[in-house]
């Protein structure tokens, strides 16, 4: 382990693609961007079983610790590492899986289609004759999408 202090991000990115797993046992995060940027770098994530990263990293991905007691916590935290380090198998699959993970759930593109069916869900006018809902928003931004890969 080095402490490398405040870096420029992509000295940082850079210090991040030289490791092999990340370890944010952090009690009071409530959804930083560590754990995803190391996931998009192919890394398995440690964390504790708490706030943001409890709810990015999942079992594909990594371990999520609960913090019952300190003791516990430090235990079970450097179990999962010395885990890791035995089964470098392991930690390459935690990674592929990290990395599929931020593509399917964690990019604008998709963030922006949750956000539009919500709206369209919203949104959504039906017609009092049949009840049949009108052309919603989403349906709508998804004509577009597809006519721009036609």
């Amino acid at each position: 382990m080095r402490l490398w202090g405040e870096l420029p991000r992509s000295q940082l990115l850079q210090k991040l693609a030289d490791c092999d797993v990340l370890m944010h046992p952090s009690l009071h995060d409530s959804g930083g961007w560590v754990c995803l940027e190391a996931m998009a770098a192919g890394l398995p994530v440690i964390c504790l079983d708490v706030g943001g990263p409890a709810l990015q990293v999942n079992g594909d991905t990594g371990y999520k610790v609960t913090a019952r007691s300190p003791r516990q916590a430090v235990e079970d935290l450097a179990a999962a590492l010395v885990r890791l380090s035995r089964d470098r198998a392991l930690c390459s699959k935690m990674g592929d899986a990290g990395r599929r993970r931020i593509s399917e759930h964690f990019n604008w593109e998709i963030k922006g289609l949750g956000m539009a069916q919500v709206y369209a869900a919203v949104t959504a006018v039906r017609n009092p004759n049949d009840g049949v809902e009108a052309v919603t928003l989403i349906e709508r931004l998804d004509q577009q999408r597809h006519v721009g890969k036609a």
